[in-house]
Parts: structure tokens; C-alpha cells; sequence
């Protein structure tokens, strides 16, 4: 399943600039994270994921600190420290992943 974003959801997303302003719903990080809304939620009550951002009735994750807990889970994994912050993240897979579905050539400048 293809995750599908409408026009005005990527004209945001490119206006922004920076991979860290970008917001997710639910349903957007189970398809970059290939699990179900539940396991997103699930792993947000057991401090696997970060917590989202409350905008009204609206939940959103920052997509930034869902790219820096991968990052950090795969440092973990091989053994190394994890380097933080978005000037670290110079191209992970969930800015591959941005860049494929929302044609950006730079993501995260």
C-alpha cells in the first residue's frame, strides 16, 4: 500500500524546508514504519515512539523525531552511539522515503 498525499499536504511540506517542521498523522507513520495505527500506538504508550503534538483535536507526530528514534534504534543495534539532532540526519530512510512521495530533491536543508 502507497502512501498517497494530496496537493496541499506537499506544497506544505515543500514550503517548509526542513524535514523537521513536517507533521504526520497516525496513519502516515504506520505506512513509514510498515505496522498498523494500534502498533503506533502501542509503542507511543511504551515510550518507543515519541509522544505527538496536540493541535486541537488533531494528533500529529514530527516526522524529525520519528526519523531520530529509527536512527537511534538502528545505532542501538549496530552498537554505536546515536547522533542527534537534524543537522545529523543527513539522509535517512524516512527522508528517502519523503523524497520519493513528495518529489523533493532536498529535504531537510
Amino acid at each position: 500500500m502507497s502512501l498517497e498525499f494530496s496537493p496541499a499536504r506537499e506544497a506544505r511540506n515543500a514550503r517548509s524546508g526542513k524535514i523537521g517542521r513536517v507533521l504526520i498523522s497516525d496513519v502516515e507513520a504506520a505506512e513509514i514504519l510498515g505496522c498498523s495505527r494500534s502498533t503506533i500506538w502501542r509503542r507511543v504508550a511504551d515510550d518507543t515512539l515519541p509522544r505527538p503534538i496536540r493541535l486541537g483535536g488533531l494528533s500529529r507526530f514530527v516526522l524529525s523525531e520519528i526519523s531520530a528514534r529509527i536512527e537511534s534504534a538502528m545505532a542501538a543495534r549496530d552498537g554505536k552511539t546515536a547522533a542527534t539532532g537534524p543537522e545529523n540526519e543527513k539522509d535517512s530512510g524516512v527522508e528517502a522515503y519523503i523524497r520519493e512521495n513528495l518529489g523533493q530533491e532536498e529535504v531537510g536543508k
